[in-house]
């Protein structure tokens, strides 16, 4: 296949836990984004999955819509004094132990199992887990990624690599459909116009042979 430009919009897979239960209410009880799903949630009790630095920052981020909140570790347990402190002042509890499994009705959750036979209830648990590209074609065709695995991109979705953009969730940009609805109108407008100079440039410079040739 060939094309003078290419747009991405193939999102990202968000990292699910293992453990029973995550999948089955990946969506209905167990999120990833609390702009998306936090105030359906707000004021309930809430846990975050999450291990270092990303599970104590949304940890902290979730007190925004939740004062009953608790970070679950899943057995990582390599928490610094400020850290736990700073949680402990925000009335975050901490939990360590690594999880069994999340139980719910299959619309919402109940409670969090952990192995040593104790469980936490909670209406909601919100991942801390990180994502990973949908897609490989960008990275195989050349662009570049940031450390998290995010293709890199202007403003109007252009990558590394000329005449290939990204838009959406794929670009790592603000993760919202209408957020990446906006994207890929601005990457549209910036590959027509992109192709409207390239043509013009093509067109003027045949007319311009063509002028030399007949003189």
């Amino acid at each position: 296949y060939s094309s003078r430009r290419l747009i991405l919009a193939t999102g990202l897979r968000d990292n699910i836990p293992p453990q029973e239960g995550f999948q089955r209410h990946y969506g209905r009880g167990v999120y990833t984004c609390p702009y998306c799903d936090g105030w359906e949630n707000r004021d309930q009790p809430l846990a975050v999955y999450g291990k270092g630095e990303r599970g104590y920052g949304f940890a902290l981020e979730l007190s925004i819509w939740s004062k009953k909140l608790t970070l679950c570790t899943d057995g990582w347990n390599d928490y610094p004094l400020s850290w736990r402190n700073e949680l402990s002042r925000h009335g975050i509890e901490l939990r360590q132990e690594a999880i069994l499994a999340v139980r719910g009705d299959g619309e919402r959750l109940k409670s969090i199992d952990f192995i040593d036979g104790s469980s936490l209830e909670c209406q909601a648990m919100f991942l801390a887990t990180g994502q990973e590209q949908r897609c490989e074609l960008g990275r195989q065709l050349g662009a570049k990624v940031n450390s998290k695995g995010i293709l890199q991109s202007s403003a109007y979705g252009q990558t590394t690599v000329a005449g290939l953009y990204a838009v959406g969730d794929s670009d790592g940009k603000l993760q919202m459909a209408i957020a990446a609805a906006a994207d890929g109108a601005r990457a549209a407008y910036q590959v027509n116009q992109s192709l409207f100079h390239e043509d013009m440039s093509q067109a003027l410079e045949v007319a311009t042979r063509v002028r030399r040739t007949r003189c």
